[in-house]
């Protein structure tokens, strides 16, 4: 993920290693068939889906935004995207304009014959939520959702990518039990390939999390700081979500967003979120959507990026549990984190090699 402000003369090389890449974050739908103990959706106004319209605006925006390398589309935010009845649209939509496409999903309505399609269709990765590795566990945490449903739609999934282009990456939700469990889950599911683990960190915002209070469910909200959460996923071999976010950012970017912005926060300077009602926001940690900035059909995502910088911190910045912890860090400190975590660089490079493959990018292009 890299700012346009810094990418205008990178090129891919050979190595794959600074292929910059530009990642949107985009909500299908605010629906969901869940109700996880960690999940803000209740707090969110707009029952909405994504329009076929308004994701074309995106496409365009996308797509004349001037950096070089690969463009991506994670299909996320504060519902389940297989529940959107655009979904697959959405995928060979950007599949068509060479932009590559991943979706984060809890699998209740991930059926064999959706994840078939969603594969065929283009799509090049899958997060998939994990509560537990026993019934009782993934149940408490994944609440409306049943063990064995999920079980039998990932094993299908898993079954559907063989020898396709497709990431399947387990996302291990921030509970105490689930971190009890971390080892029995990757012993289950990595020799029936999946290829990453992660452990997550608070809620899926991508970075920010919710205050515990908010989520007043005896024994089930866990919060790490950075530094913590390393160090548990080192245990038994998961990578860190927050470093893998971190991994892209270099030295150079980190002084760039010191010395020009009035505060650094990854989901402010790295992330290119878009609501499903078509709205820019900070990221899916506004959750009450309370912060737009600007719709797409009026504004392109350079106007977005100047809009961000000149931000000083909102209320949910100052409510979120990492603003201090994590985005007062130093990039002194930052960095032997980073360094640690090679799966997170596994993780690109393997999305460079898909990227290479389907033709999404060329070296030296």
């Amino acid at each position: 993920m890299v700012n346009v402000s810094m990418v205008s003369n990178v090129q891919p090389n050979a190595s794959s290693e600074f292929l910059p890449e530009l990642m949107f974050e985009v909500e299908p739908t605010v629906r969901c068939n869940a109700y996880c103990i960690m999940c803000p959706r209740e707090y969110t106004p707009k029952r909405q889906d994504l329009d076929v319209e308004t994701y074309s605006t995106i496409l365009d925006r996308i797509e004349e935004y001037p950096v070089a390398g690969l463009k991506t589309i994670h299909f996320c935010g504060l519902g389940e995207p297989s529940m959107s009845a655009h979904i697959l649209d959405f995928v060979s939509m950007a599949h068509e304009r060479k932009i590559a496409t991943s979706m984060q999903t809890n699998a209740k309505s991930l059926t064999p014959d959706l994840s078939a399609k969603l594969i065929d269709a283009g799509l090049s990765g899958f997060f998939v939520s994990v509560g537990g590795a026993k019934k009782e566990t993934y149940e408490f945490v994944l609440r409306g959702c049943k063990f064995e449903n999920f079980v039998e739609n990932v094993e299908a999934l898993l079954e559907n990518k063989r020898g396709r282009d497709v990431i399947v990456t387990m996302a291990l939700t921030p509970t105490h039990g689930t971190q009890a469990e971390s080892r029995a889950i990757v012993e289950r599911w990595r020799p029936r390939g999946v290829d990453f683990f992660f452990a997550e960190e608070g809620v899926v915002t991508r970075g920010g999390t919710v205050p515990a209070m908010k989520r007043p469910v005896e024994g089930a909200f866990d919060s790490c700081a950075l530094e913590e959460q390393v160090e548990l996923a080192r245990d038994v071999g998961l990578d860190s979500w927050n470093a893998f976010v971190f991994s892209r950012l270099t030295r150079q970017e980190y002084q760039h967003f010191a010395e020009n912005n009035r505060f650094y926060c990854f989901l402010k300077d790295k992330l290119y979120y878009i609501g499903c009602d078509g709205q820019y926001y900070l990221g899916s940690c506004d959750y009450p959507k309370d912060y737009p900035l600007g719709h797409v059909r009026d504004y392109s995502i350079e106007d977005m990026v100047r809009m961000k910088s000149g931000l000083e911190p909102k209320k949910i910045c100052m409510e979120c549990d990492d603003y201090e912890g994590l985005y007062g860090l130093s990039f002194d400190r930052l960095e032997p984190i980073l360094a640690a975590q090679e799966g997170s660089k596994r993780v690109y490079q393997r999305v460079v090699e898909l990227a290479l493959s389907k033709g999404y990018v060329s070296i030296g292009a």
